[in-house]
């Protein structure tokens, strides 16, 4: 990077490794044009935080819920934080919810807060502490890790769906092994793209079986409770993913029930990527 001093001088710094933490600005990544939307997960989300929202009392009032618009042809999500905010946002497909439908992002908001009662009666009364935020196609990843000198980490390299809260756990554990990743490479003196992308076949592995229970959740045709009454044996299977017990673990059997069960539904072919390594 090229730095400028206040006095106007400017001077190089150089460096081994850059590693790319920007976000979802994925910054990189989009430089580098390798960015790839998921065609399946083609959402958008438009969410702004709320002040005097209900909270529920004892454990509860940090819970995060998931609830559905009446057709369930979107969910919203409502998460409590600190000094009486809520965040509070509404996911759907793209074009039902922004492009093929008129108003401002805020009138399109509380038109999908009347179809859902149960976070119309917690917003009553509240007020709108943030401005209404929008977000569209957020499902992607990146054709690859790494690069020569260059890493990919968190939602830099990819992004699911925020439905199971995945993000802060595919972060902190890419930085883990982004870190070793590093370290190794630059005693090695090698900032290869092997050495920095080592563990992409591990991660990807992981994150293959959170998307395909996020595919699970949007298809019209899946149902949890019906697929758990068949096969309650695979309830430890879900939490697993849920918790982010994803690494190192085959969930096959789990994933080919569910498709076997459900004739329509579609789930991404990676599941196993990464399993034993």
């Amino acid at each position: 990077i090229r730095v400028q001093r206040q006095d106007g001088e400017t001077y190089d710094v150089g460096a081994n490794v850059v590693v790319d933490a920007t976000g979802q600005r994925a910054f990189l990544a989009r430089k580098l044009k390798i960015v790839r939307v998921d065609p399946h997960l083609r959402n958008a989300s438009i969410y702004a935080h709320f002040e005097g929202a209900f909270r529920d009392s004892g454990i509860d009032e940090g819970a995060t819920l998931i609830l559905h618009t009446e057709e369930a042809e979107s969910w919203f999500w409502y998460i409590p934080m600190p000094n009486d905010r809520v965040s509070v946002g509404v996911v759907g497909e793209v074009e039902s919810l922004i492009t093929s439908r008129p108003g401002s992002p805020s009138e399109i908001f509380f038109e999908e807060v009347e179809k859902c009662p149960e976070i119309k009666k917690r917003l009553l009364g509240s007020s709108q502490s943030r401005e209404m935020n929008v977000l569209r196609d957020f499902s992607y990843k990146a054709e690859r890790l790494a690069g020569p000198g260059w890493l990919l980490l968190g939602d830099a390299y990819s992004f699911i769906d925020p439905v199971y809260s995945s993000g802060i756990l595919l972060a902190l554990k890419m930085g883990e092994l982004g870190a070793d990743a590093i370290l190794d490479a630059l005693d090695a003196g090698d900032p290869s793209a092997e050495r920095l992308g080592r563990f992409e076949v591990d991660i990807a592995g992981g994150m293959a079986s959170i998307c395909s229970l996020v595919h699970a959740f949007y298809s019209k045709d899946f149902s949890f409770g019906t697929f758990l009454k068949r096969y309650p044996d695979h309830q430890g299977d879900i939490v697993d993913i849920l918790v982010g017990r994803v690494f190192d673990r085959d969930f096959d059997l789990l994933f080919t029930r569910m498709k076997e069960m459900f004739e329509g539904l579609e789930l991404p072919e990676t599941t196993t990527v990464g399993r034993g390594h």
